[in-house]
């Protein structure tokens, strides 16, 4: 099926690929210029380097070279599909693994030197009759609320700099890059800034030690 229809944009811009198609009749009645960026043809058999140089002599006569003595239209042969590595879904599930694992790590080492400092208290405590949960639920409880504000900082850090990087790719050309735009993974935020807390929560719990050692205090 064959579509008369034009980019818009920048023909020397970034990505061809990336302009938006209208319709010839669309240009046609706002006046706008035209010009040929590229064409697409197909080969009965694969080209030799001879036949690419004399096709591309052609096409200099047709086309003619910029001001830098480029030519405006080149000669590129298709090939085998390109692999761009790991899909989408798991170049991101790597991203939020890792940091879902330094967030963890943090949220360990900061509830450790609280639990740490904490030791003397819940002594005190288990001394007047705590139970020996009281010390898990209160390293757990620090745990969480670590990771908590933890992750919620970074959700909120990331917006910016996230929105920063999409405007400078979508506008670093002459013509804009709208394929460049800003979307937001609610599910996985959502599954950050709830899941984490409970899975720090939860790691703090298992990894506490019920019973205290009770310390006697000397006064002096």
């Amino acid at each position: 099926m064959t579509l008369p229809a034009v980019e818009v944009g920048d023909a020397r811009g970034p990505v061809a690929a990336a302009m938006p198609v209208i319709p010839t009749s669309l240009v046609s009645r706002l006046g706008l210029p035209t010009q040929v960026s590229g064409l697409v043809a197909t080969a009965s058999t694969d080209l030799t380097q001879a036949q690419q140089n004399t096709l591309q002599a052609r096409l200099d006569d047709g086309f003619g070279t910029d001001e830098w003595g480029t030519s405006k239209v080149t000669v590129t042969l298709g090939g085998d599909p390109v692999d761009y590595g790991a899909p989408d879904w798991l170049t991101t599930l790597l991203i939020v693994g890792a940091g879902a694992l330094l967030a963890l790590a943090a949220a360990w080492i900061a509830a450790a030197l609280a639990a740490t400092e904490s030791r003397p208290d819940l002594a005190t405590l288990a001394a007047v009759g705590a139970t020996p949960r009281t010390r898990k639920r209160v390293v757990a409880a620090q745990a969480g609320t670590v990771a908590g504000i933890g992750a919620m900082l970074g959700v909120l850090s990331g917006y910016p700099l996230g929105a920063a990087f999409v405007l400078y790719e979508r506008y670093r050309w002459a013509t804009p890059r709208l394929t460049w735009a800003l979307t937001f993974p609610w599910e996985m935020l959502l599954t950050l800034v709830v899941g984490l807390p409970l899975l720090a929560v939860a790691a703090a719990w298992l990894a506490t030690r019920s019973r205290l050692v009770l310390t006697r205090r000397l006064e002096t």
